[in-house]
């Protein structure tokens, strides 16, 4: 004979159990649900605020920047070659050999037209590095979107730091430190990202001033293996 219990069999009892642990696990996976909703939008929300804050920073020195395309000569602004082929780390000093010093070296027209520049141009050109600091700070330090940033102002980063690494080495044999070198780690960052995007590679990146246009990097096609690699790079977001 079943026993009873309250009147009811033991599988009314277990049925009824069951049903209270659907209710349970509905309840906790609708919970879960909302709570993954609130933090998905926080995120974007959060995300948007990271955009904004780097697009007033980068507003924040249009004028400067303007001005210092329209008032450093053409000439003055960097060959690829010249510049290391690895940047210096964010927390260690890198050595370089004679050979890759000799190479790195300014050409006599870019020495002569450093020495005519006025401490007008020379402040403004420090200001603008400053800025580029700034910023290149706040991406190293996951603040600002590295992809984000990239993707709008990679364009940007490599004409500034083409410009400028002139002065920024002039300031750095001045002040016998390691002035404004995130510029360098920026710079090779932004060439990368311009090379595994096929849009922005096969377009050459260019100087431009009211009187003067010069290209200073050029297009790249890349063989077949190379863009495999790049495809890759891009896919996992290595830049």
């Amino acid at each position: 004979m079943t026993e009873l219990f309250l009147g009811q069999s033991a599988v009314f009892w277990g049925a009824l159990e069951a049903i209270g642990v659907s209710i349970s696990a509905l309840f906790v996976a609708v919970t879960g649900w909302l709570v993954y909703r609130q933090v998905r939008t926080a995120a974007k929300a959060f995300q948007l605020d990271g955009l904004r804050y780097m697009q007033d920073l980068v507003d924040g020195f249009n004028k400067e920047r303007t001005e210092l395309f329209g008032s450093i000569p053409i000439e003055l602004a960097m060959e690829t070659k010249q510049f290391p082929r690895l940047p210096p780390g964010q927390h260690a000093v890198r050595r370089y050999s004679e050979g890759e010093h000799r190479r790195m070296e300014l050409t006599d027209r870019q020495k002569e037209l450093l020495d005519k520049l006025s401490d007008e141009q020379l402040a403004l050109a420090r200001k603008v590095i400053g800025k580029l600091n700034d910023l290149g700070q706040l991406v190293e330090g996951g603040y600002i979107d590295r992809k984000a940033f990239l993707g709008k102002y990679h364009v940007m980063v490599i004409q500034l730091c083409y410009l400028l690494e002139p002065i920024r080495r002039r300031e750095e044999r001045s002040r016998s430190g390691n002035y404004g070198q995130r510029l360098l780690r920026m710079r090779h960052t932004a060439l990368i990202y311009n090379t595994i995007c096929p849009k922005h590679r096969s377009v050459d990146v260019r100087i431009h001033t009211p009187k003067e246009e010069r290209t200073i990097v050029e297009a790249v096609d890349g063989s077949a293996l190379q863009r495999l690699k790049w495809c890759l790079q891009r896919r996992f977001s290595m830049y």
